[in-house]
């Protein structure tokens, strides 16, 4: 009898111990997990103090930022990101139920809580568009276009011709890519490159100033053989 009461005690010592176990494995991952911001018409600049904002409970471990303006002191909707959407930390353009929106990804606790992204990450960094084969002509909207982080400060646009089609490629540009504003002849990994540099708020969207150039004396070439002519 004395034996049958040590193997009862022993099995209920036994799932005591798994239960507290799994208590404990419960409360550690309830205090890592992260906390989100949250807000369907958040207050513009963002104030985490708000009756409108709300903290929420992410499984995930991801917290958004989304908005379909594409202006630097957009309005953005907080909250936990819909399965999927976030991969890696920035932000990016995706088709959100058919519309355009620009979606920031963050995974640090209560990390969705900037103004303007970008604010976040220091007075010498910038945001710069990024794509390896970009759309021609360029569309920022495109699937194939997302933005990028500059450390940097700088943005980079490069192209292996000066051609208005010229396929071309885009992003943050690396340290000591980029000393000033503007177009240049380099040569990177032993092949030509024309590299255009801008610092400005996602600057690397448009055609390159050499080719800029190129057309305003095209253009005044031809002004001057017409009045010649007309003499």
């Amino acid at each position: 009898m004395n034996i049958f009461y040590v193997i009862l005690s022993i099995f209920i010592l036994y799932i005591s111990i798994i239960q507290c176990n799994n208590i404990t494995s419960d409360i550690s991952n309830e205090r890592g997990a992260n906390y989100c911001y949250f807000c369907s018409n958040c207050p513009n600049p963002f104030d985490p103090s708000s009756a409108f904002v709300t903290e929420v409970y992410s499984k995930t471990g991801w917290c958004a930022m989304m908005t379909t303006d594409d202006s630097t002191y957009a309005s953005y909707t907080r909250g936990i990101p819909p399965g999927g959407v976030c991969t890696v930390n920035g932000c990016s353009w995706k088709t959100m139920s058919g519309v355009y929106t620009r979606v920031c990804c963050c995974n640090q606790n209560l990390c969705n809580g900037a103004s303007e992204p970008t604010t976040t990450l220091g007075p010498i960094g910038n945001t710069c568009y990024s794509c390896s084969t970009c759309p021609l002509p360029f569309d920022q909207h495109s699937s194939y276009v997302s933005e990028i982080y500059s450390a940097t400060g700088w943005c980079a646009k490069k192209s292996l011709s000066n051609a208005f089609n010229a396929v071309a490629t885009r992003g943050a540009a690396e340290l000591n890519l980029c000393i000033s504003s503007g177009c240049t002849w380099r040569v990177i990994a032993e092949v030509n490159t024309l590299i255009c540099c801008c610092r400005d708020y996602k600057c690397n969207t448009g055609v390159s100033t050499s080719k800029s150039t190129i057309t305003m004396l095209s253009a005044a070439l031809i002004i001057t053989i017409i009045s010649r002519k007309s003499f």
